[in-house]
């Protein structure tokens, strides 16, 4: 489970941007910077299905927090 509360309100657009641009790598190092959860993220197919799986469920609930 991501912990989504770690991520600073100034940088949710950048979170979004990335995720939009389907960036793995960059989602992964934000994922690292701000300790979202205690895995370890790499380069295999699953580890990006996984990365672009809850970076959506993230949008989508602060976008539902945000409604």
């Amino acid at each position: 489970m991501w912990n989504f509360t770690k991520i600073p309100s100034e940088k949710w657009e950048e979170f979004e941007k990335l995720y939009e641009s389907r960036d793995f790598t960059g989602l992964v190092l934000f994922h690292n910077r701000y300790n979202l959860s205690d895995y370890d993220y790499c380069c295999g197919e699953e580890d990006k299905k996984s990365v672009f799986k809850w970076v959506k469920f993230g949008l989508n609930e602060r976008c539902r927090e945000n409604s």
